[in-house]
Protein backbone atom coordinates (compact mmCIF):
# COMPACT_ATOMS: atom_id res chain seq x y z
CA UNK A 1 0.00 0.00 0.00
CA UNK A 2 1.10 3.56 -0.50
CA UNK A 3 0.66 5.66 2.60
CA UNK A 4 -0.87 9.04 2.12
CA UNK A 5 1.67 11.47 3.43
CA UNK A 6 0.63 15.01 4.20
CA UNK A 7 2.19 17.55 1.85
CA UNK A 8 2.18 21.31 2.11
CA UNK A 9 -0.77 22.52 0.09
CA UNK A 10 -1.28 25.89 -1.62
CA UNK A 11 -3.66 28.34 0.02
CA UNK A 12 -7.26 28.45 -1.16
CA UNK A 13 -6.69 31.62 -3.18
CA UNK A 14 -3.93 29.90 -5.16
CA UNK A 15 -6.12 26.83 -5.70
CA UNK A 16 -8.94 29.02 -6.99
CA UNK A 17 -6.59 30.95 -9.28
CA UNK A 18 -5.37 27.66 -10.73
CA UNK A 19 -8.99 26.48 -11.13
CA UNK A 20 -8.07 23.36 -9.22
CA UNK A 21 -10.41 20.39 -9.15
CA UNK A 22 -8.78 19.30 -5.89
CA UNK A 23 -9.67 21.78 -3.15
CA UNK A 24 -8.19 21.66 0.33
CA UNK A 25 -8.50 23.78 3.44
CA UNK A 26 -6.91 21.12 5.65
CA UNK A 27 -5.39 22.43 8.89
CA UNK A 28 -6.78 25.94 8.27
CA UNK A 29 -9.40 27.66 10.40
CA UNK A 30 -12.58 27.85 8.36
CA UNK A 31 -13.25 31.53 9.02
CA UNK A 32 -16.28 33.38 7.63
CA UNK A 33 -14.11 34.92 4.93
CA UNK A 34 -12.46 31.63 3.96
CA UNK A 35 -15.79 29.80 3.89
CA UNK A 36 -17.34 32.48 1.66
CA UNK A 37 -14.44 32.13 -0.79
CA UNK A 38 -14.84 28.35 -0.77
CA UNK A 39 -18.60 28.53 -1.42
CA UNK A 40 -18.18 31.07 -4.20
CA UNK A 41 -15.65 28.85 -5.95
CA UNK A 42 -17.83 25.75 -5.59
CA UNK A 43 -20.71 27.70 -7.12
CA UNK A 44 -18.60 28.64 -10.13
CA UNK A 45 -19.29 25.36 -11.91
CA UNK A 46 -15.96 23.67 -11.14
CA UNK A 47 -16.10 19.92 -11.70
CA UNK A 48 -14.71 19.15 -8.27
CA UNK A 49 -12.92 15.82 -7.83
CA UNK A 50 -11.59 16.10 -4.27
CA UNK A 51 -12.60 18.17 -1.25
CA UNK A 52 -10.48 18.15 1.89
CA UNK A 53 -11.91 19.77 5.02
CA UNK A 54 -9.87 18.06 7.73
CA UNK A 55 -9.01 19.77 11.03
CA UNK A 56 -10.54 23.06 9.92
CA UNK A 57 -13.31 23.63 12.47
CA UNK A 58 -16.07 22.29 10.23
CA UNK A 59 -19.54 22.78 11.78
CA UNK A 60 -23.07 21.51 11.12
CA UNK A 61 -23.89 24.88 9.54
CA UNK A 62 -20.96 24.51 7.15
CA UNK A 63 -22.08 21.00 6.19
CA UNK A 64 -25.63 22.17 5.54
CA UNK A 65 -24.54 25.04 3.29
CA UNK A 66 -21.95 22.99 1.41
CA UNK A 67 -24.47 20.21 0.89
CA UNK A 68 -26.92 22.60 -0.76
CA UNK A 69 -24.25 24.02 -3.05
CA UNK A 70 -22.59 20.77 -4.09
CA UNK A 71 -25.83 18.83 -4.58
CA UNK A 72 -26.85 21.25 -7.37
CA UNK A 73 -23.38 21.68 -8.90
CA UNK A 74 -21.38 19.60 -11.40
CA UNK A 75 -19.55 18.16 -8.38
CA UNK A 76 -22.47 15.82 -7.71
CA UNK A 77 -21.29 13.76 -10.65
CA UNK A 78 -17.53 14.28 -10.32
CA UNK A 79 -16.59 14.26 -6.61
CA UNK A 80 -14.43 11.19 -5.94
CA UNK A 81 -12.68 12.02 -2.66
CA UNK A 82 -14.01 13.62 0.53
CA UNK A 83 -12.13 14.21 3.77
CA UNK A 84 -13.67 15.78 6.89
CA UNK A 85 -11.52 14.11 9.55
CA UNK A 86 -10.41 15.73 12.79
CA UNK A 87 -13.42 18.00 13.29
CA UNK A 88 -14.59 16.23 16.44
CA UNK A 89 -14.67 19.41 18.54
CA UNK A 90 -16.86 21.42 16.15
CA UNK A 91 -18.98 19.12 13.98
CA UNK A 92 -21.31 17.76 16.64
CA UNK A 93 -23.70 14.84 16.33
CA UNK A 94 -26.14 16.74 14.09
CA UNK A 95 -23.29 17.73 11.82
CA UNK A 96 -22.17 14.10 11.51
CA UNK A 97 -25.71 13.00 10.71
CA UNK A 98 -26.16 15.71 8.08
CA UNK A 99 -22.82 14.82 6.55
CA UNK A 100 -23.75 11.17 6.26
CA UNK A 101 -27.11 12.01 4.71
CA UNK A 102 -25.47 14.27 2.14
CA UNK A 103 -23.21 11.49 0.84
CA UNK A 104 -26.03 10.14 -1.34
CA UNK A 105 -25.66 13.15 -3.63
CA UNK A 106 -22.16 12.06 -4.67
CA UNK A 107 -22.40 8.58 -6.21
CA UNK A 108 -18.89 8.74 -7.68
CA UNK A 109 -17.18 8.87 -4.27
CA UNK A 110 -14.44 6.26 -4.02
CA UNK A 111 -12.44 7.66 -1.05
CA UNK A 112 -14.09 8.80 2.19
CA UNK A 113 -12.26 9.99 5.29
CA UNK A 114 -14.57 10.49 8.27
CA UNK A 115 -11.98 9.91 10.98
CA UNK A 116 -12.12 11.51 14.41
CA UNK A 117 -15.55 13.18 14.17
CA UNK A 118 -17.49 11.43 16.95
CA UNK A 119 -16.93 11.61 20.72
CA UNK A 120 -19.02 8.69 22.01
CA UNK A 121 -19.27 4.98 21.35
CA UNK A 122 -22.98 5.31 20.63
CA UNK A 123 -22.43 7.95 17.97
CA UNK A 124 -19.48 6.08 16.51
CA UNK A 125 -21.61 2.98 16.05
CA UNK A 126 -24.46 5.05 14.65
CA UNK A 127 -22.00 6.43 12.11
CA UNK A 128 -21.07 2.96 10.87
CA UNK A 129 -24.71 1.90 10.43
CA UNK A 130 -25.67 5.10 8.58
CA UNK A 131 -22.57 4.86 6.41
CA UNK A 132 -23.35 1.24 5.59
CA UNK A 133 -26.78 2.26 4.32
CA UNK A 134 -25.32 5.06 2.18
CA UNK A 135 -22.71 2.74 0.66
CA UNK A 136 -25.25 -0.01 0.02
CA UNK A 137 -27.79 2.30 -1.60
CA UNK A 138 -25.80 5.06 -3.27
CA UNK A 139 -22.01 4.77 -3.12
CA UNK A 140 -21.16 1.87 -5.41
CA UNK A 141 -17.59 2.99 -6.08
CA UNK A 142 -16.17 3.25 -2.55
CA UNK A 143 -12.69 1.74 -2.36
CA UNK A 144 -10.93 3.63 0.45
CA UNK A 145 -12.57 4.20 3.82
CA UNK A 146 -10.99 5.82 6.88
CA UNK A 147 -12.97 5.71 10.14
CA UNK A 148 -10.18 6.01 12.71
CA UNK A 149 -10.68 7.70 16.08
CA UNK A 150 -14.47 7.45 16.35
CA UNK A 151 -14.96 5.29 19.49
CA UNK A 152 -16.47 2.57 17.28
CA UNK A 153 -17.10 -0.82 18.93
CA UNK A 154 -19.49 -2.46 16.44
CA UNK A 155 -18.80 -2.83 12.70
CA UNK A 156 -21.13 -5.76 11.96
CA UNK A 157 -23.58 -3.93 9.67
CA UNK A 158 -20.86 -2.04 7.86
CA UNK A 159 -18.72 -5.13 7.25
CA UNK A 160 -21.73 -7.02 5.91
CA UNK A 161 -22.02 -4.32 3.23
CA UNK A 162 -18.29 -3.99 2.59
CA UNK A 163 -18.03 -7.74 2.03
CA UNK A 164 -19.46 -7.11 -1.43
CA UNK A 165 -17.10 -4.26 -2.29
CA UNK A 166 -13.56 -4.40 -3.62
CA UNK A 167 -12.00 -2.28 -0.91
CA UNK A 168 -8.39 -1.12 -1.29
CA UNK A 169 -7.74 0.59 2.05
CA UNK A 170 -9.71 0.23 5.29
CA UNK A 171 -8.86 2.11 8.47
CA UNK A 172 -10.57 1.05 11.72
CA UNK A 173 -7.67 2.30 13.85
CA UNK A 174 -7.97 4.19 17.15
CA UNK A 175 -11.38 2.82 18.06
CA UNK A 176 -12.86 0.43 20.64
CA UNK A 177 -12.89 -2.78 18.61
CA UNK A 178 -12.50 -6.08 20.45
CA UNK A 179 -12.20 -9.74 19.50
CA UNK A 180 -15.99 -9.77 19.10
CA UNK A 181 -15.57 -7.90 15.80
CA UNK A 182 -12.97 -10.28 14.38
CA UNK A 183 -15.56 -12.31 12.47
CA UNK A 184 -16.98 -9.16 10.89
CA UNK A 185 -13.57 -8.00 9.68
CA UNK A 186 -12.86 -11.51 8.39
CA UNK A 187 -15.91 -11.18 6.16
CA UNK A 188 -14.36 -8.18 4.45
CA UNK A 189 -10.98 -9.91 4.07
CA UNK A 190 -12.65 -12.98 2.59
CA UNK A 191 -15.13 -11.10 0.43
CA UNK A 192 -14.64 -9.29 -2.86
CA UNK A 193 -11.73 -7.47 -1.20
CA UNK A 194 -9.60 -10.62 -1.11
CA UNK A 195 -8.05 -9.51 -4.42
CA UNK A 196 -8.05 -5.73 -3.85
CA UNK A 197 -7.44 -4.85 -0.18
CA UNK A 198 -3.83 -3.73 0.27
CA UNK A 199 -3.99 -1.83 3.58
CA UNK A 200 -5.80 -2.82 6.77
CA UNK A 201 -5.43 -0.61 9.85
CA UNK A 202 -6.53 -2.11 13.17
CA UNK A 203 -4.07 -0.33 15.44
CA UNK A 204 -5.00 1.22 18.80
CA UNK A 205 -7.93 -1.06 19.55
CA UNK A 206 -8.47 -3.91 22.01
CA UNK A 207 -7.60 -6.95 19.93
CA UNK A 208 -5.83 -9.93 21.52
CA UNK A 209 -3.89 -12.89 20.16
CA UNK A 210 -7.16 -14.63 19.29
CA UNK A 211 -8.01 -11.99 16.67
CA UNK A 212 -4.57 -11.90 15.11
CA UNK A 213 -4.45 -15.68 14.83
CA UNK A 214 -7.91 -15.81 13.23
CA UNK A 215 -7.39 -12.89 10.85
CA UNK A 216 -3.99 -14.11 9.69
CA UNK A 217 -5.50 -17.55 9.09
CA UNK A 218 -8.22 -15.95 6.97
CA UNK A 219 -5.65 -13.91 5.04
CA UNK A 220 -3.70 -17.05 4.23
CA UNK A 221 -6.82 -19.02 3.36
CA UNK A 222 -8.10 -16.48 0.80
CA UNK A 223 -4.61 -15.54 -0.45
CA UNK A 224 -5.14 -11.94 0.65
CA UNK A 225 -3.30 -9.16 -1.18
CA UNK A 226 -2.85 -7.07 1.97
CA UNK A 227 0.56 -5.38 1.89
CA UNK A 228 0.35 -3.14 4.98
CA UNK A 229 -1.06 -4.46 8.26
CA UNK A 230 -1.38 -2.33 11.39
CA UNK A 231 -1.83 -4.13 14.72
CA UNK A 232 0.05 -1.60 16.86
CA UNK A 233 -1.08 -0.64 20.37
CA UNK A 234 -3.44 -3.54 21.03
CA UNK A 235 -3.27 -6.36 23.58
CA UNK A 236 -1.06 -8.74 21.65
CA UNK A 237 1.43 -11.25 22.97
CA UNK A 238 3.86 -13.79 21.57
CA UNK A 239 1.08 -15.98 20.18
CA UNK A 240 0.38 -13.17 17.71
CA UNK A 241 4.05 -13.04 16.78
CA UNK A 242 4.00 -16.79 16.15
CA UNK A 243 0.94 -16.46 13.91
CA UNK A 244 2.46 -13.54 11.99
CA UNK A 245 5.78 -15.36 11.59
CA UNK A 246 3.95 -18.36 10.17
CA UNK A 247 2.05 -16.17 7.74
CA UNK A 248 5.19 -14.31 6.65
CA UNK A 249 6.78 -17.67 5.88
CA UNK A 250 3.88 -18.76 3.68
CA UNK A 251 4.04 -18.56 -0.09
CA UNK A 252 0.80 -16.55 -0.31
CA UNK A 253 1.87 -13.73 2.03
CA UNK A 254 1.99 -10.29 0.35
CA UNK A 255 2.94 -8.24 3.43
CA UNK A 256 5.64 -5.63 2.92
CA UNK A 257 4.81 -3.47 5.96
CA UNK A 258 3.94 -4.65 9.47
CA UNK A 259 3.18 -2.61 12.58
CA UNK A 260 3.32 -4.47 15.88
CA UNK A 261 4.64 -1.61 18.02
CA UNK A 262 3.33 -0.65 21.48
CA UNK A 263 2.07 -4.11 22.46
CA UNK A 264 3.35 -4.50 26.01
CA UNK A 265 2.96 -8.28 26.32
CA UNK A 266 5.16 -9.03 23.29
CA UNK A 267 8.57 -10.33 24.34
CA UNK A 268 11.94 -10.51 22.67
CA UNK A 269 11.39 -14.20 21.96
CA UNK A 270 8.18 -13.40 20.11
CA UNK A 271 9.78 -10.81 17.84
CA UNK A 272 12.70 -13.16 17.20
CA UNK A 273 10.27 -15.62 15.60
CA UNK A 274 9.54 -12.99 12.95
CA UNK A 275 13.19 -12.01 12.62
CA UNK A 276 14.24 -15.62 11.97
CA UNK A 277 11.66 -15.99 9.20
CA UNK A 278 12.82 -12.78 7.55
CA UNK A 279 16.46 -13.80 7.73
CA UNK A 280 15.65 -17.19 6.22
CA UNK A 281 13.80 -15.48 3.37
CA UNK A 282 16.73 -13.19 2.71
CA UNK A 283 19.20 -16.07 2.65
CA UNK A 284 17.00 -18.07 0.27
CA UNK A 285 16.32 -15.14 -2.04
CA UNK A 286 18.37 -14.72 -5.20
CA UNK A 287 18.07 -10.96 -4.73
CA UNK A 288 19.15 -11.22 -1.08
CA UNK A 289 16.03 -9.58 0.32
CA UNK A 290 13.20 -10.60 2.63
CA UNK A 291 9.60 -10.07 1.61
CA UNK A 292 8.96 -7.55 4.37
CA UNK A 293 10.32 -4.03 3.77
CA UNK A 294 9.32 -2.31 7.01
CA UNK A 295 8.47 -3.43 10.53
CA UNK A 296 7.56 -1.08 13.38
CA UNK A 297 8.61 -2.27 16.84
CA UNK A 298 8.52 1.00 18.81
CA UNK A 299 7.82 0.44 22.49
CA UNK A 300 8.64 -3.29 22.50
CA UNK A 301 11.15 -4.75 24.93
CA UNK A 302 13.49 -6.27 22.35
CA UNK A 303 17.18 -7.05 22.67
CA UNK A 304 19.95 -5.57 20.58
CA UNK A 305 20.41 -9.03 19.07
CA UNK A 306 16.84 -9.04 17.76
CA UNK A 307 17.15 -5.50 16.43
CA UNK A 308 20.34 -6.53 14.64
CA UNK A 309 18.57 -9.54 13.15
CA UNK A 310 15.77 -7.35 11.85
CA UNK A 311 18.14 -4.76 10.47
CA UNK A 312 20.08 -7.50 8.71
CA UNK A 313 16.89 -9.00 7.29
CA UNK A 314 15.59 -5.64 6.05
CA UNK A 315 18.19 -4.81 3.44
CA UNK A 316 19.47 -1.26 3.61
CA UNK A 317 18.38 -0.82 7.21
CA UNK A 318 21.45 -2.28 8.89
CA UNK A 319 23.39 0.93 9.32
CA UNK A 320 22.00 3.90 7.47
CA UNK A 321 23.99 7.13 7.67
CA UNK A 322 22.60 10.64 7.58
CA UNK A 323 24.54 12.44 4.84
CA UNK A 324 24.47 15.66 6.83
CA UNK A 325 26.05 14.07 9.88
CA UNK A 326 29.75 13.59 10.46
CA UNK A 327 30.84 10.07 9.58
CA UNK A 328 32.07 9.61 13.15
CA UNK A 329 28.48 9.84 14.41
CA UNK A 330 26.57 6.75 15.44
CA UNK A 331 24.72 4.94 12.62
CA UNK A 332 20.94 5.02 12.52
CA UNK A 333 18.95 1.86 13.20
CA UNK A 334 16.06 2.52 10.88
CA UNK A 335 14.17 -0.62 11.82
CA UNK A 336 13.39 1.20 15.06
CA UNK A 337 12.11 4.23 13.19
CA UNK A 338 10.74 6.74 15.65
CA UNK A 339 11.44 4.44 18.61
CA UNK A 340 10.59 6.21 21.84
CA UNK A 341 12.91 6.39 24.82
CA UNK A 342 12.18 3.67 27.37
CA UNK A 343 9.18 4.61 29.46
CA UNK A 344 7.60 6.91 26.87
CA UNK A 345 4.36 5.90 25.25
CA UNK A 346 4.15 5.39 21.51
CA UNK A 347 1.34 6.41 19.22
CA UNK A 348 -0.54 4.86 16.33
CA UNK A 349 0.66 6.98 13.44
CA UNK A 350 -1.10 5.81 10.28
CA UNK A 351 -1.79 8.96 8.23
CA UNK A 352 -3.65 9.73 5.10
CA UNK A 353 -4.76 12.81 3.27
Amino acid sequence: MSHHHEEEEPCLAEQIKAKSKHVSVNEQELTVELFEKLCKYLQSGVKLQALKLSNCGLTAEHVEELGKILATSPAKNTLESLSVSGNVETLGENGVRMLLQSLKFFPQLCEIDIGNVTQTEQMGNELTVALAEQIKSHLKHVRKLYLDGNQISDVKVLCEVLEGFGMEELDFGDNQLTDDTCGDISRVIGGVSRDTLTCLVLGSNKFTDASVTALVKKMEEVKSKIEALFFDNNQLGDASMEALAGYLASEVCCLTELHIDENEAVTDAGVQQIAKVLLAQKEASEEGVSRLEHIAIDGLEVSDETVDMLNLALNGAIEEWDDEEDEDDEPLETVKEGKEEEGEEGKHTHTHA
